[in-house]
């Protein structure tokens, strides 16, 4: 719930100007039935936001963990790092099962070891490249990655690394499962503070991790429930991940007009949690 929260008071802080983060009243988790937040203005205008963590693929928080072990030095070795480039790595899924034959520590050290020779010739854009991973046998085996390069002219330069979504062809069929369980969870909720007039409006917060899911389809698949249209807004939160440090960046669909709002860009407090 802390975590959740974290992610509720810096959208409250932003949201409309801060219009709503005059008072804000956390529900207890009595109640899985309730809302997380009830936040009023200064004119006692009232909203009410619920979150939810859409999934990117099955075992997202342990494969999560996987990813902190074995890219702790692309992460943290400011060396690899371009001025004025955005980097992002994209890892596929599979490396890291537990089935794979390498170790974290050699998968970290074979990523290490080719951003070094490679990662300033990396072009802008999106690209593929393989890697040799060494195995616990003592054979080397090729793992295929991509790569998001752009452009960020005045900045010292990032990297961030995040999952793919698995290739056995179930993604879409997992993430729809996904937001259909949000969906059952958290839309009565919302409606329900609203009707019982604990709150004039109702938002939900939809966290989405790094750059895979697109929010134009998540609103697609959402704009055949009418009752999202008695929500003020449909607010997406892209994180870097389980653990959350960095920049967040968020959008604010209204589903009764279909427009957006965004996108805006919002600090966490840093803080190195690496598993």
């Amino acid at each position: 719930m802390e975590r959740d929260l974290r992610l509720v008071d810096l959208l409250l802080r932003n949201y409309e100007g801060g219009y709503y983060a005059n008072s804000v009243k956390p529900i207890t988790q009595r109640q899985t039935k309730d809302v997380e937040v009830i936040a009023t203005s200064a004119t006692g205008e009232r909203l009410a936001v619920e979150h939810t963590l859409l999934e990117n693929f099955p075992q997202v928080w342990a494969k999560e963990e996987r990813i902190q072990k074995a890219t702790a030095q692309l992460r943290k070795d400011s060396s690899l790092r371009i001025p004025e480039r955005s980097i992002w790595i994209f890892l596929p899924a599979e490396a890291f099962d537990t089935s794979q034959p390498w170790t974290w520590h050699d998968l970290d050290e074979a990523l290490a070891d080719w951003a070094r020779s490679s990662l300033a010739s990396v072009p802008v854009g999106y690209s593929i490249h393989q890697i040799n991973v060494p195995t616990q046998s003592g054979i080397s085996k090729s793992l295929e990655i991509k790569t998001a390069v752009s452009k960020s002219p005045g900045s010292p330069g990032a990297v961030l690394v995040h999952g793919l979504f698995p290739e056995d062809g179930q993604a879409a069929c997992y993430l729809l499962a996904e937001l259909e369980r949000a969906v059952k969870n958290k839309l009565p909720k919302l409606l329900k503070t609203v009707s019982d007039k604990r709150a004039d409006k109702a938002v939900l917060l939809l966290e989405l991790h790094g750059a895979l899911i697109q929010r134009d389809w998540v609103a697609d698949q959402l704009r055949g429930n009418l009752e999202f249209e008695k929500l003020d807004a449909v607010i997406f939160v892209y994180t870097s991940g389980i653990i959350l440090k960095g920049d967040v960046i968020f959008w604010v669909w209204h589903p009764r007009s279909n427009g957006w709002d965004g996108p805006w860009k919002a600090s966490l407090v840093t803080q190195d949690q690496s598993v």
